[in-house]
Parts: structure tokens; C-alpha cells; sequence
């Protein structure tokens, strides 16, 4: 069982690795294009360079709330008027802990459509309206 947990382990860094080089290159790719629109909808042209990603902390499961900051992110997201469709990427780039695992364990559909990934990450972390509503019903919680 700790051999089975261990290869599990591994392929979830590996696949980590893979999505981490994808985004880079996703960002090298869409800088490189000239006076184009990066993966944000933002003209690459005022960058003079690479793409820039959310100037958001990584999520801290110790720290943030799931449910306050995916509301943080949506309000950065729309004050800098990111299209919704690349919400996903922004937001995995800012995971970390069990909820990069969360999003590690979506298909690539999944893990593209924000709505799925906020209810995924959501459950995980048990703030779905039943998750919200047994927390409350549980003496001695908040």
C-alpha cells in the first residue's frame, strides 16, 4: 500500500511538472507572436515580452479560506478583465498543496472549465452548500 501510494505521489509530480512546462510554454508561445492577445485577452505587444501571470499569493490551505480567495481571484480576474475561458490555467498556477492535487486529478476538460475546478476545489475543501451546511450542524464549529 505504501509503494501504491508512493508511485500515485510520483505521477502527480510528474504530471505537475508537465502542466508547469505547458504554461510556460503556453506563455513563451503567446509572447512570441507579436501584437497579439496573450492567454489573459491582453495585447502581448505592452508586455515586450513574456506574458504575466495573476499578482496573486498562492493559495495557502493553513492561511486562506477556498471559499474567499477563489472570490479574490474572480474579482482580480474581472477588475483586469481576463476572459473567463483562461480562468483555469490562471488560478492552477496559483494552487498548491491538496488542491493542486485536486486539480492534478481532473481531466484536461475539467480542468479547463473554471466552474468545474471551483466546485471540485470547493468539495475538496468541503464549502459546497451540504459541506457548508453539515459544518454548521457539527457542535463546536463555527
Amino acid at each position: 500500500m505504501k509503494i501504491e501510494l508512493e508511485q500515485q505521489k510520483l505521477v502527480l509530480e510528474t504530471k505537475n511538472k508537465q502542466m508547469e512546462m505547458e504554461l510556460r510554454d503556453l506563455r513563451i508561445d503567446k509572447a512570441g507572436e507579436g501584437d497579439t492577445e496573450d492567454y489573459l485577452g491582453h495585447s502581448v505587444a505592452h508586455y515586450h515580452g513574456a506574458a504575466k501571470m495573476p499578482k496573486m499569493p498562492y493559495f495557502d490551505e493553513n492561511i486562506d479560506s477556498m471559499d474567499s480567495y477563489l472570490n479574490r481571484f474572480e474579482k482580480v480576474a474581472d477588475a483586469q478583465g481576463w476572459r473567463k475561458e483562461n480562468y483555469a490555467i490562471c488560478l492552477s498556477a496559483l494552487l498548491k498543496g491538496k488542491a493542486l492535487d485536486v486539480y492534478s486529478r481532473l481531466s484536461p476538460d475539467q480542468a479547463s472549465d473554471y466552474g468545474y475546478l471551483k466546485e471540485a476545489l470547493l468539495k475538496c475543501y468541503q464549502l459546497t452548500e451540504d459541506g457548508l451546511r453539515e459544518s454548521l450542524d457539527r457542535p463546536g464549529q463555527k
